[in-house]
């Protein structure tokens, strides 16, 4: 049986229909949902952890998905968040690469495609990544949990968000000697 993810819609009352299978790639790990194309309805991100790639399945409107698109990422990407990193207004992506000690940041085009990853260091093992405000600025930063590792928690700030064109300016905050 070839990978995929189970989408079980809901009837209403705690009920679901009969479930939907949609392909992906080899070792789906982690899925998040926004709306990646501007269209008002939930599309979905799948980290692959086999494949190394992101696959984006955008809602086809009718209660399904239309066939995905890949993006590579770095080894073994297990978690994902969903944020304006960029401060667009549309959808990015930050991925945790459990097999490289880093995070892929991926920004959004509005359409459901996303412009190639920008890489940054994120500690020992990505395991989970929490997008939120954290420092206070205004901007989103990145906290990510780093399983196996010293720190145990990595936080990445935006420093400049002028730099999306050509990738995100982040630092590390705040790292104990």
């Amino acid at each position: 049986m070839a990978a995929g993810i189970t989408i079980l819609p809901g009837t209403g009352g705690g009920a679901f229909a009969q479930p939907t299978d949609y392909p992906v790639l080899a070792s789906p790990a982690f899925a998040a949902a926004a709306d990646f194309n501007g269209d008002g309805k939930p599309d979905l991100a799948i980290a692959d952890e086999g494949s190394n790639a992101v696959s984006i399945l955008l809602n086809n409107g009718a209660g399904g998905f239309r066939s995905r698109a890949d993006y590579a990422v770095l080894s073994q990407p297990d978690c994902i968040a969903v944020g304006d990193f960029n401060g667009d207004g549309h959808p990015d992506l930050a991925v945790g690469n459990f097999g490289s000690d880093a995070i892929s940041i991926l920004l959004g085009n509005a359409d459901g495609t996303f412009r190639p990853r920008v890489d940054y260091g994120a500690g020992g093992d990505p395991q989970s990544i929490v997008v939120a405000d954290f420092n206070g600025d205004g901007k989103l930063d990145i906290a990510v949990n780093n399983a196996h590792t010293a720190p145990g928690i990595s936080v990445l700030s935006v420093t400049d968000v002028s730099a999306a064109s050509t990738g995100m300016a982040y630092r590390t905050w705040p790292r104990s000697p």
